[in-house]
């Protein structure tokens, strides 16, 4: 699609690349850059849009290298390049800022003008300890996650701590000291809503460090640098006195929000926590103080007991406690078992790709059930576009954030953004939980994680063919059950079912196009598909409200 060399042909690059620096003492970096947004796109406009609109950002992204650099297309919208001759942060950022800009610069595609936000991360070569190519490139992909998940058209460099002589490490940390002294850091806030009705109960509190050198940094620049560090207690302490002063003026405006605040597992763990988090919150009312909410990892393989204690000591000091990133290894269901705390946030991990995985529809349904059944409060984090809301309603979670609701922003600018905020329509609207409604949400993201795989096939970006038999799909199984029953015999069900018979004859035709060499054919084929597929989303929307 985009005429760039894949992983597989990147990777033998950056071990050239890695070859040549021994050689000429030539060092080099690693961009990973991935565009966000671009699956809304898809949705909304169609895959013949959305993939103009990658072959142009592809295009705007190679005319940013200069001679001798390398850019690659990893994977759906996942872009890397090697940068030659670079060797610091300083160095690497005119190229980082390029990338930036042609990423996020509107383009033009059948009449719509579309634009993305994108994520960068950077490894670099060399390093204290030798590395491979696929290690590198690894790097610069996990920073790349951090910064997607601080922020969008964010940048963050991969943590060098292991890499790094002692001298360079504690000359960092000395600087993260000074931006302390100085006020270089800042609280953002990213909205919580509860989608159906359109309120605003709380937001998070987001730390960035305003570099007065390398601009708005976020958490993943400096974090790890600090990770088992005193100096990220001083952080930590910083973010909950700022957040309590950021309360107390929401407080005396008549703006009464709930602020949530990270702690790091090192930071909860200290002997002193329960005693030092009293002396913060002594100067402040009791109704400032309620207004706060921790937000913690869990126990990971420690011991839990700990942490239950301080989760109880807060509870006394009427504090919410509340599981975050549950789900992933950080918070797991033994953690939520053990620590007395009031409600979860559910992984990002299983609500951003909601639209297309099948797993994380059924994976995120047991953990609404679950959470529910223990008598916890239940927010999911992630959500991207109102689709993936609508679809979070229809499994009964109603209270998210995500950048689909609003970007991080300081306070000040949080009143405003409360005042014009109005959830979409289709979320006021969305009917209550049932079975129908989950049916929806598997058909819809089912037979779309189907179509984007054939096109995927048709394109040669994956080796294997998609299989979703008719009988095989949730949809399938509900149709072969109604009709064995003798059950909807009326003429929206017998729609239904002629049209989601159609949808997989015309897949198989497609694969078999690609096996007969007409993949051209099998790609036109695929647009009447889509097309196919939206009125058989319609159908089962206008069957489902006469049941």
């Amino acid at each position: 699609l985009t005429q760039l060399p894949n992983r597989v042909s990147f990777e033998a690059r950056v071990q050239d690349a890695i070859l040549q620096s021994g050689r000429r003492d030539q060092p080099f970096a690693i961009v990973c850059l991935e565009l966000d947004g671009s699956g809304e796109i898809e949705e909304r406009f169609g895959g013949v849009v959305a993939d103009q609109v990658l072959k142009s950002q592809a295009a705007a992204l190679q005319k940013t290298l200069r001679r001798g650099d390398i850019l690659a297309r990893l994977c759906g919208q996942r872009f890397v390049a090697i940068i030659l001759n670079v060797a610091a942060h300083q160095e690497i950022l005119p190229a980082v800022h390029r990338m930036m800009h042609a990423a996020t610069t509107p383009v033009m595609a059948e009449d719509h003008q579309l634009q993305s936000s994108a994520s960068i991360g950077v490894s670099f070569y060399p390093q204290e300890l030798d590395v491979e190519a696929q290690e590198l490139i690894s790097q610069a992909e996990e920073a790349m996650l951090q910064s997607q998940k601080s922020g969008r058209n964010l940048y963050s460099f991969c943590n060098e701590a292991r890499s790094e002589g002692g001298g360079e490490k504690e000359r960092r940390l000395d600087r993260i000291r000074q931006a302390l002294r100085e006020g270089e850091f800042v609280l953002f806030y990213q909205p919580r809503v509860h989608l159906s009705r359109g309120e605003v109960f709380g937001v998070e509190a987001l730390v960035r460090w305003r570099h007065p050198d390398r601009g708005l940094l976020a958490p993943a620049a400096f974090l790890p640098q600090m990770d088992e560090n005193h100096l990220g207690i001083e952080l930590g302490e910083w973010v909950l006195e700022s957040a309590l002063r950021q309360i107390k003026v929401w407080n005396a405006s008549g703006q009464g929000l709930t602020v949530s605040v990270n702690i790091s597992p090192y930071h909860l763990m200290q002997p002193d926590f329960v005693r030092r988090l009293e002396v913060l919150l002594e100067p402040y009312s009791t109704e400032v103080c309620r207004r706060l909410e921790l937000e913690i990892f869990g126990a990971g393989s420690g011991d839990p007991k700990p942490i239950a204690a301080v989760a109880n000591a807060c509870k006394k000091m009427g504090i919410r406690v509340i599981l975050d990133d549950f789900g992933s290894v950080r918070a797991t269901l033994a953690d939520l078992r053990q620590i007395p705390v009031q409600g979860v946030k559910i992984s990002p991990l299983f609500v951003r790709d909601l639209q297309h995985n099948p797993d994380d529809v059924v994976i995120l349904e047991s953990m609404l059930n679950m959470t529910r059944s223990l008598g916890r409060q239940c927010a999911a984090v992630g959500v991207e576009s109102v689709a993936v809301g609508l679809q979070l309603l229809h499994l009964g979670c109603e209270k998210a954030q995500g950048y689909g609701i609003a970007l991080p922003m300081e306070g000040a600018s949080i009143p405003e953004w409360i005042a014009g905020w109005k959830p979409d329509s289709s979320w006021m609207e969305a009917n209550t939980v049932g079975v129908e409604e989950r049916l929806l949400v598997y058909t819809q993201v089912e037979h779309q994680a189907w179509i984007t795989a054939l096109g995927a096939f048709l394109r040669d970006e994956r080796d294997s063919e998609p299989v979703l038999g008719r009988h095989q799909c949730q949809l399938g199984h509900f149709i072969d059950a109604e009709e064995q029953a003798g059950r909807n015999t009326h003429s929206s069900f017998q729609s239904l079912a002629a049209l989601h018979w159609r949808i997989h004859a015309l897949g198989t035709g497609i694969v078999k196009l690609y096996n007969q060499g007409k993949s051209e054919e099998g790609m036109a084929r695929l647009a009447d598909l889509r097309d196919l597929f939206e009125k058989m989303i319609e159908q089962l929307r206008a069957f489902r409200m006469k049941v």
